[in-house]
């Protein structure tokens, strides 16, 4: 089975997300000198190895709780998810979208952004009623994101417009930044053109059920029959398959089946932010990098009480508070589900 969506270490919470649950100042978070730095407490300027290293515990707690919880927390898409026949068959993972496999088209590459407070990317063309959230703005030639604030799209003048906070908007060589920071008056410290795509679920591939030849013939290589999926109960994971699957191929029956799905949490809560959060900070060696509140969130997190539970003792995730947070709310989500739907393996 293959899983696309995720290229490099990425997070339901983004970076630009976990700089405001913590309260730190965007600009020094992202490496940038501001005026109003000043007036925060959390200003002390972050390095990209410091970024870097929250986004690896975020990504990882993520990934603890999704093997609990049995669905992934950011929708992704799963191809080639190989099952023994049955129909209908239970997915390995529940909150199922939709069937069908990822797609990118380009909008524009190399879109030109208009440097401000508030950068803009304008782009004149008619994407008809392709949902804003499909629209994703990367550096140029890479597959790092670039969160965006705020994105419209006038249907009378085909205008897309998209807004992005300008420290989120760091020149890509530069993304590295300096210990001192960058200076926010210098234009040329930020990024001036943007690639922006969309990514969307494509339904044409669905299932594929899998027969290894006719035993009438000497062709013993696997072969496949393309069907479709038809969501019974997108909460557990049963997808029933088009009736043609039922039939069987001269002295051949169908021995496994391939499934093509987008999954996911939509949308994602403030409790469940807090949960990822919550673990990433217990997992995290060393307090990140600034201000006394930053720290107090490591610091309660990390906290391990002196008298500890049998079931505490036991937690999967830890003993510290962050951990014991995070596993109690994930065994509130996890999914229940009767194993014998389908014979996967």
């Amino acid at each position: 089975m293959q899983i696309y969506g995720e290229v490099t270490p990425k997070s339901a919470v983004s970076l630009a997300r976990y700089a405001q649950i913590i309260g730190y100042t965007e600009c020094a978070f992202f490496g940038v000198i501001h005026e109003d730095n000043i007036k925060s407490a959390c200003r002390e300027i972050w390095t990209k190895t410091q970024r870097d290293d929250v986004l690896y515990y975020l990504a990882e707690a993520q990934d603890a709780i999704e093997d609990i919880i049995q669905y992934p927390l950011s929708p992704k898409w799963f191809v080639d998810e190989r099952h023994k026949y049955s129909n209908p068959v239970l997915t390995k993972f529940g909150h199922i979208i939709a069937p069908g496999t990822m797609a990118t088209t380009v909008i524009s590459d190399g879109a030109a952004v208009t440097i401000a407070d508030i950068c803009s990317i304008k782009i004149i063309q008619d994407i008809g009623s392709t949902p804003l959230s499909e629209i994703h703005v990367f550096y140029p030639d890479t597959d790092e994101e670039i969160i965006f604030s705020n994105i419209t799209y006038d249907i009378a003048t085909t205008t897309l417009m998209i807004y992005i906070p300008k420290c989120r908007m760091v020149e890509y060589s530069l993304l590295n930044n300096p210990p001192e920071g960058l200076l926010y008056s210098d234009d040329t410290n930020f990024q001036t053109t943007v690639d922006v795509h969309r990514i969307y679920n494509d339904q044409t591939i669905q299932a594929k059920l899998v027969y290894r030849g006719d035993v009438c013939s000497s062709f013993c290589e696997e072969s496949y029959d393309s069907v479709c999926e038809y969501i019974d109960n997108p909460e557990v994971g049963i997808i029933r398959l088009d009736s043609h699957s039922s039939v069987s191929r001269c002295c051949s029956y169908y021995s496994h089946v391939e499934l093509n799905y987008y999954a996911g949490l939509m949308p994602l809560t403030r409790m469940v932010e807090t949960m990822i959060v919550r673990l990433a900070h217990a997992n995290m060696p060393s307090e990140p990098c600034g201000c006394e509140v930053t720290q107090r969130l490591w610091r309660r997190d990390r906290n391990t009480p002196q008298f500890l539970t049998a079931e505490r003792q036991n937690c999967p995730f830890g003993m510290s508070d962050g951990a014991w947070f995070a596993w109690k709310y994930a065994c509130n989500l996890e999914l229940k589900r009767a194993s014998n739907i389908s014979g996967r393996y």
